[in-house]
C-alpha cells in the first residue's frame, strides 16, 4: 500500500530552507519521487513563494529566483502574444481570399 505524502507540509517546510537546498536534494531527504515534487513544486510556484517568503523574513535568497521568475513570465506572455499575432494574420488572409 502506498503512503500519502502530506504536500502542504512538504511546501511549507520547503519555504525555511536556505539556498544550499536542491529540490532533488530536498526530494531525497524525505523519501519522495523527484518527478513528482518537481511536479508540486511547479505547479504551486514553490521557489517564487518561497523567495517571497525569505524577503518578507529578510532573509533574501543568494540566486535571484525572482528575476528568474519574471524573465520566465516575459517570455511566456510574448510568446502567447506572437501565437494570437499569427492566429490574428492568418484570419485576416483568409478573410481578404475569402472576399475576392
Amino acid at each position: 500500500m502506498s503512503r500519502r505524502i502530506d504536500w502542504e507540509r512538504l511546501k511549507d517546510e520547503y519555504m525555511g530552507t536556505g539556498d544550499e537546498v536542491t529540490l532533488k536534494s530536498f526530494a531525497s531527504d524525505h523519501g519522495v519521487s523527484l518527478v513528482a515534487l518537481s511536479r508540486h513544486a511547479e505547479n504551486e510556484h514553490w521557489e517564487f513563494l518561497q523567495a517571497r517568503w525569505r524577503v518578507y523574513m529578510g532573509r533574501p535568497q543568494k540566486t535571484d529566483i525572482l528575476k528568474r521568475m519574471r524573465e520566465d513570465w516575459d517570455k511566456k506572455c510574448a510568446e502567447a502574444f506572437a501565437k494570437l499575432a499569427a492566429l490574428r494574420k492568418r484570419e485576416l488572409e483568409e478573410k481578404r481570399e475569402g472576399g475576392k
